[in-house]
């Protein structure tokens, strides 16, 4: 996802005349896609608040995701600390 720039709310902001922070949070569920933010803010607020909630769950999932990764990593270091243990170790050269 790109990054949200302070001039993208802006030009956002003088596009649909909606406050700053309801355009940063369009583009943000938007991924940064201007004409996507604007779709998004000009729709019902229900439909808004799905598109929030849909958004928000996604991240959910992808947080989910590298948490498992990051745990399985983490379930390596034992076995690697032993076998480091257990190797010979390297002699630096003179």
């Amino acid at each position: 996802m790109p990054a949200i720039t302070a001039d993208m709310v802006m030009a956002l902001s003088a596009c649909t005349e909606c406050p700053m922070v309801e355009c940063k949070a369009a583009l943000v569920a938007c991924g940064g896609d201007m004409q996507r933010a604007i779709d998004w803010l000009r729709a019902p607020s229900h439909i808004r608040e799905r598109r929030r909630q849909e958004a928000l769950e996604a991240r959910v999932d992808r947080l989910e995701e590298l948490v498992t990764q990051q745990a399985a990593l983490l379930a390596k270091v034992p076995a690697l600390i032993a076998e480091m243990a257990g190797a010979p170790r390297k002699r630096e050269a003179e």
